[in-house]
């Protein structure tokens, strides 16, 4: 003869196989609650619907170092009066409107770390110019020095300087 002898039965067994293991209460109200389920369930390894000993103090230990704030709770409850989107991107929990902390999950850039000579655009090209400029002026007194635009000459008495001499001096004398 079957155990279960009508539909009803068959119901109220079907909901006891379902409920959890008293086990799974955590926070030790004596009601497994929905945060209680879902968070025993990360921590039942041998996945047999039970926390052991060992399972258990993993569970409260990892309770007590903040596991339970990598989670967000009550999300649902704002249903569709909620204003902004919830998303999860990278394991972090942000809205729609603020994507600052996904930044953290991202490693450092090498070369964030460096500062640079010059913080604008302008500055930059203000640089360069100043850097062509004076590039530009060496290139010209290397070549003005190698090539000059006029040599000194020296100055030679000729005969006829000293015939003017002579002459400019006889005109002062009165001759």
């Amino acid at each position: 003869m079957p155990k279960i002898m009508s539909q009803k039965q068959l119901k109220e067994e079907r909901k006891k196989t379902n409920l959890p293991d008293p086990s799974y209460d955590l926070d030790g109200d004596g009601i497994v609650d929905h945060k209680d389920y879902f968070l025993a369930k990360r921590f039942d390894l041998d996945q047999d619907g039970r926390l052991n000993t060992a399972e258990k103090s993993n569970a409260l230990n990892a309770l007590m170092s903040g596991y339970e704030e990598n989670f967000k709770w009550k999300v649902e409850q704002t249903g569709a009066q909620r204003g902004k989107r919830l998303l999860q991107v990278r394991g972090k929990f942000v809205d729609a409107e603020d994507f600052l902390p996904v930044r953290e999950t991202y490693p450092t850039h090498p070369l964030s770390q460096i500062d640079p000579k010059t913080k604008t655009q302008v500055q930059l090209k203000s640089n360069r110019k100043n850097e062509l400029v004076s590039t530009y002026e060496k290139a010209k007194e290397e070549w003005d020095k190698a090539n000059p635009s006029s040599v000194p000459q020296k100055f030679i008495l000729s005969e006829y300087l000293v015939c003017l001499l002579y002459t400019s001096d006889a005109a002062d004398e009165g001759l």
